[in-house]
């Protein structure tokens, strides 16, 4: 109904394993990049070549399940248990608010369901790369329902560290949770939804030097 271009990684695809950051989001929008130095902090996502324009501000807005993503080292949300992601190219001021000059990201979570729902994967990968990632959801009794979700993965990293020998470079850990309840369809006139989200990105520094 919105007259501007967006494009839509729907449930299926993220499922894959083919979107579990905004690096890897950026390799399937036309127009996104994204960067991130030290680990995540600093996180600027570019949306129609509208740059960053300062540490205070963004151009392209992060929303959560409509909720703006003020904190820059907190950017890189897992996607963990979404229904899709939305990426809005254009402007959006009037319908999302401050942070949305050049366009916006919104990553949009999976409702609790009306009957059982179980579901799980494992990655398995070089340079020990390991992970696991699960979802439930389903009715608590007959006027609520529930939705739960985790992931964790880590790797060891790629590139040896000469300084220490035995050491890689690049290792990192993320931990994410996830979980809502909501009322049901016939339950009454009323309808809530209460959700919450919980993230956890540790990356290992990449080698670097100074310039004197």
């Amino acid at each position: 109904d919105v007259p501007l271009s967006v494009t839509v990684i729907d449930a299926q695809a993220l499922g894959a394993g083919k979107v579990e950051s905004l690096q890897t989001l950026a390799v399937r929008v036309p127009g996104l990049s994204f960067e991130a130095i030290w680990g995540g902090a600093n996180s600027f996502p570019i949306l129609r070549g509208q740059n960053q324009p300062s540490v205070a501000g963004d151009s392209v807005g992060m929303f959560v399940d409509g909720v703006y993503q003020g904190n820059r080292d907190a950017i890189d949300v897992e996607s963990l248990d979404l229904e899709r992601i939305e990426v809005v190219h254009g402007p959006q001021s009037a319908l999302f608010g401050r942070s949305s000059f050049a366009g916006l990201i919104h990553y949009v979570p999976a409702e609790p369901t009306e009957h059982l729902f179980v579901t799980g994967s494992a990655d398995i990968g070089s340079d020990n790369l390991f992970g696991l990632r699960a979802a439930a959801s389903g009715p608590i009794d007959a006027r609520f329902k529930a939705r739960i979700a985790a992931s964790w993965k880590q790797a060891a990293g790629t590139f040896d560290n000469s300084a220490i020998p035995g050491q890689a470079l690049g290792d990192a850990r993320r931990l994410a949770l996830a979980g809502s309840i909501a009322s049901r369809q016939d339950s009454g006139p009323l309808s809530m939804r209460l959700s919450g989200r919980y993230g956890e990105i540790r990356s290992g520094q990449p080698a670097f030097f100074t310039f004197d």
